[in-house]
């Protein structure tokens, strides 16, 4: 079972951070350049695609999402929704017809036909994934009817909680998907595996913003050591540079930002076992390990027994805090990663 409870967590540690902080991660953001991608991502909604954005956390994706709906503006009628936190489908379908009618204001037909629909469509009603299908179908019907072009985007996939696991979810976004005015774009992070049926699926992945993206006119060493210690996650990045003052190293940095992160990230080590946690621990000091059941890996943070390890790193897979990568292990999220070397650079065992 993932432990999802870890991933959200991540997107939301950095409030802990000064407000100020934030007023320049949302200044920042709108320097990255992003063009590119924004492009290709518009091109593909023209051609009617179906989209499936991949992209580790903190690479901008919701920054990205919200620029789509403005270049769209006259060209599709975009509902958006996160997906992060559900637990029940009678909570997301709330939520979904709360945006569905916040968005309508602006099309005074399409408001009008939408509170006839949840007139005769009581959402109180559904009680199982049957009588949420039915309905969903009524909805796409009467969205056929409505001179507009539609794009459903739902962020965050991987955090779905809700009953049935993905099986009800992934029939919403099939039903979705044929209506003829309609299109969905889905957002995910690519450690998640289960990818929905849908036909035509186009998979498009966002990469990390290089140095002269950030910087045109090339990077300072204070910057380009910054930017190496981000490893590509942009939140991390803009909040180092909150931290990093001009005379400063950026250990000092780092520092200053890892204390302001450690009230709220030491509370998830109680969720891990004790040989969860040194592996962890262990993959997070060696950065990347190609062997986690080598020896001497072993000996030199006294993880015990290869079996042993091999069922730790088997539930820390399945918790989405650790993934491989052509060169070996490490943890999914860098901040994760950046924070156990804080806390344990001291000491290698």
């Amino acid at each position: 079972m993932r432990w999802l409870f870890l991933i959200p967590f991540e997107k939301v540690i950095f409030t802990s951070v000064t407000r100020k902080a934030n007023k320049l991660e949302r200044s920042a953001m709108a320097s990255f350049d992003r063009t590119s991608d924004l492009n290709n991502l518009y091109d593909l909604v023209m051609l009617r695609k179906p989209v499936m954005l991949q992209a580790p956390d903190g690479m901008g994706k919701s920054f990205l999402l919200d620029q789509l709906i403005s270049k769209l503006e006259g060209r599709r009628v975009c509902f958006y929704i996160s997906l992060r936190g559900y637990n029940s489908f009678s909570q997301f379908i709330t939520d979904w017809v709360e945006q569905l009618m916040k968005v309508s204001v602006q099309h005074s037909n399409l408001q009008y036909q939408l509170k006839r629909f949840l007139e005769d469509q009581n959402i109180h009603k559904l009680h199982s994934i049957e009588e949420i299908m039915n309905w969903t179908e009524h909805l796409i019907q009467l969205l056929s009817q409505v001179s507009l072009d539609f794009l459903f985007i739902f962020e965050d996939l991987e955090e779905w909680e809700g009953e049935e696991s993905y099986h009800g979810l992934f029939e919403i976004f099939t039903t979705l998907s044929l209506a003829r005015n309609a299109q969905l774009l889905l957002s995910i992070n690519p450690s998640f595996s289960p990818e929905p049926p849908l036909e035509g699926l186009e998979n498009y992945k966002l990469i990390a913003l290089t140095e002269r993206d950030i910087w045109p006119n090339g990077a300072t060493p204070q910057q380009k050591e910054a930017y190496d210690y981000a490893n590509g996650h942009t939140g991390l990045l803009i909040h180092l540079l909150y931290y990093l003052k001009p005379e400063d190293e950026l250990r000092i940095a780092s520092s200053r930002l890892m204390q302001e992160l450690h009230p709220r990230f030491k509370l998830f080590k109680n969720r891990f076992t004790s040989l969860q946690w040194k592996l962890l621990r262990a993959i997070a000091l060696e950065e990347e390990v190609a062997q986690p059941h080598a020896f001497d890996f072993l000996v030199k943070y006294k993880l015990g027994a290869a079996s042993s390890v091999e069922r730790a790193l088997r539930n820390l897979i399945d918790s989405g805090m650790i993934s491989r990568y052509d060169s070996g292990w490490q943890l999914t999220q860098v901040v994760h990663k950046r924070w156990l070397q804080w806390l344990y650079s001291s000491s290698s065992h």
